[in-house]
């Protein structure tokens, strides 16, 4: 009779570990995610690119039901992304609402940033607000100067193009710098398990959900995009992009 038991445990064990891989193996590989923002209702997607994903074919994209996309312009005091420019100008005219995002360092002025950000994006007729990529570990050592680089960036921006700036981040980041003088300044977060709970009853108008999406139209050097919804229908995301473009 123990033998029995035995035997069959291992079996379950045996089965619920093989399932454990396969489930794995699926979400590594992009075929299963883990949230669907449609069956919250949420059905304006989008996408965020950089070099990484290398040439996109963005007429392929615009087929595929995306709505928006967020460009990476530059990073720190210096750096403009290599595929910023092709990717800007391909994005708008398929017909893809674009913005642009600057990725911020914890170790440049703020000010220098931004300066930056507004030359590499001056050119452009974006309809999506500017972006502040904001994706610093709690172990910096001076966070009271993180927090004031921050917000000089986010006002330089203001001040240039007459739009409140997005803030993209996560719950780390959010949690140890955003939480007490960046109230006024929208958000784009980062959950990839649910719809994002922010504390202080934050709300969301962008949602990154998946890091490892799939469409066609990119080339084989990075086969994975990261896949956002807006928080709103088709009708109130267009009343945004309204509300928030300015030529």
């Amino acid at each position: 009779m123990k033998t029995k038991t035995l035997k069959i445990i291992v079996v379950i064990s045996a089965t619920l570990l093989f399932l454990a891989v396969i489930i794995g193996v699926l979400l590594f590989n992009g075929i299963i995610w883990f949230v669907c923002p449609e069956h919250k209702g949420f059905n304006v997607k989008g996408i965020d690119v950089s070099r990484y994903q290398g040439e996109i074919n963005w007429q392929e994209i615009s087929l595929q039901d995306i709505k928006f996309s967020f460009i990476k312009a530059t990073e720190g005091t210096s750096y403009v992304d290599p595929k910023f420019n092709e990717n800007a100008v391909s994005s708008i005219s398929n017909g893809i609402h674009a913005g642009a995002y600057h990725f911020f360092s914890a170790e440049s002025p703020g000010e220098t940033q931004a300066e930056n950000f507004i030359e590499a994006i001056l050119p452009y007729s974006f309809d999506l607000p500017p972006v502040l990529d904001f994706e610093i570990s709690k172990s910096v050592s001076d966070k009271e100067n993180v927090i004031r680089e921050a917000l000089v960036f986010l006002q330089e921006i203001e001040n240039q193009f007459k739009v409140k700036p997005l803030i993209y981040t996560t719950y780390e980041s959010y949690n140890n710098f955003l939480t007490i003088d960046f109230d006024e300044y929208p958000l784009w977060f980062r959950d990839l398990l649910k719809e994002p709970k922010i504390n202080g009853n934050r709300d969301w108008v962008f949602w990154q959900y998946c890091n490892r999406g799939r469409l066609k139209g990119f080339d084989r050097k990075q086969k994975y995009v990261d896949l956002n919804v807006f928080n709103g229908t088709e009708e109130e995301f267009e009343t945004y992009i309204k509300e928030n473009y300015n030529e």
